[in-house]
Order: C-alpha cells, then structure tokens, then sequence
C-alpha cells in the first residue's frame, strides 16, 4: 500500500479505531496521541521513514518539482516544532523528521528586459 493511502486510511478510521478515544475534547493528550494512535512505540502515525516515502512519492509518481517538495517538507517540519513542545516524549521521533534534508533548487536567473519592454520604462511618467 502507498504513503498516501496509508495515511489516507488513517484518518479515514474514526477516532475510537486509531486510539484517539479523547482526541475531540481538547484534552491534553492530542498531540501525542495523533502522533502514536495509540499503538506501539515502533509504530507511530507520523516518522521519518513515512515523512521520506511521502516525499519521493510527490516527486516520483505526482510529478512535483524539489521546489514543492520543500515547501511541504517545511510545513511538516514547523508542525512537528509545534508537538515537539507540547509532547516532549516524541523529541527523539521530532529530531529525525527535522535532520530531514531539502533538495537543492535551481537558482532562477534575472530575466533582462528586452527592447521594447525598456523603452517602455523609459517612457513612463515618473
């Protein structure tokens, strides 16, 4: 099964199924337990290994560019910042999501303004 429907299917479950019987109170807990689903330590929701399929699956089968890619890799890591404060138990499952490298991106060159397009500046008002 891929990343996407593995996921998919996670949040697809009702809360009671994935162990988040107190997920909807506001309780203390939330945080760690949409980490965990309150399963096994080995087996949580959100990993660095899961964190890398995902990110090969939007480069390799959706077509994205690196430039995508490191957008969504940047608001995965602010959001495990965001838990790593509030559940300190899952520092060591944080540290492996944020060592997480971007791919390198090219550079965008300066475009020069062509013939017309300079005159064009040239004869605006100022």
């Amino acid at each position: 099964m891929d990343v996407v429907a593995r996921v998919g299917q996670r949040v697809a479950q009702a809360p009671e199924q994935r162990g988040l019987a107190g997920a909807g109170r506001g309780d203390q807990r939330r945080g760690h337990a949409c980490l965990d689903g309150g399963q096994e330590a080995g087996e949580r929701l959100i990993d660095a290994p899961l964190v890398l399929a995902f990110l090969k699956h939007l480069e390799e089968q959706r077509g994205r560019s690196a430039s995508t890619r490191n957008a969504r890799l940047a608001a995965i890591r602010s959001f495990m910042r965001y838990v790593e404060l509030r559940v300190p138990s899952i520092i060591e499952q944080s540290r492996r999501v944020l060592a997480i490298p971007t791919n390198k991106t090219d550079a965008k060159l300066v475009r020069h303004l062509s013939q017309r397009e300079m005159e064009a500046v040239l004869r605006a008002p100022t």
